[in-house]
């Protein structure tokens, strides 16, 4: 199922992935290697058997769509171009590099209807509009990765995020049952990330919407 995911990090790190400096490039390879550990190769299969115009060579990475590869790990961090068929791989990519420089983000399996209908209930109960969770991912990234397929991110500035709950929390009982349990789940995660309840600096907050 499609899903929004949430991280409390801020936007210059985002960016940072992008042009790494040594470092940190070295850091985020080696989560691409625990995440992503190459497959072993497969057997022949059928195609191999109809002969070498069709045999896979068995040094050969194996390209799955959505499951990045060295080629992703290098484009990302030397800010290169991708093709739009390694697009969704990058993504997934980026999404366990997010993991990695900000532990404990939220993940709410979700349609982009069912997201538009929260935001709607929420306006409904008295939280205003720039507040929902559809604007968290207007302003996109502004990083050199363009959306994939169905894709899309954005972020909103700490004293953004750092608002939200303040403006969710009174209202969350005008909202019918099941949007509730999803606004305290999102509730308890912006709560409970010190960031956003203790004096500054604060992290940024950052959605992707992961078809």
């Amino acid at each position: 199922m499609s899903t929004l995911w949430l991280y409390a990090v801020t936007i210059d790190e985002v960016r940072g992935i992008f042009g790494a400096d040594p470092l940190l490039a070295d850091r985020l390879r080696a989560t691409a290697t625990r995440r992503f550990a190459e497959q072993a190769p497969a057997t022949p299969g059928l195609l191999g058997k109809l002969g070498p115009a069709f045999r896979r060579h068995p040094g050969a990475p194996i390209t799955r769509p959505n499951v990045p590869t060295a080629a992703e790990v290098d484009a990302l961090l030397a800010s290169r171009y991708l093709p739009p068929d390694r697009l969704g791989a990058a993504w997934v990519l980026l999404l366990a590099w997010l993991d990695e420089l900000a532990p404990n983000g939220l993940a709410l399996p979700m349609t982009g209807q069912q997201l538009a209908d929260f935001d709607f209930d929420l306006a409904c109960s008295g939280v205003s509009s720039r507040l929902g969770l559809t604007d968290l991912l207007k302003a996109g990234l502004g990083v050199p990765l363009a959306p994939g397929p169905g894709w899309s991110a954005g972020w909103v500035p700490a004293e953004h995020a750092a608002a939200i709950a303040p403006s969710w929390r009174p209202c969350v009982s005008e909202l019918p049952p099941a949007r509730r349990e999803l606004a305290d789940t999102i509730l308890d995660w912006l709560e409970a990330r010190p960031g956003w309840t203790q004096q500054p600096p604060w992290p940024d907050l950052v959605a992707v919407f992961q078809p």
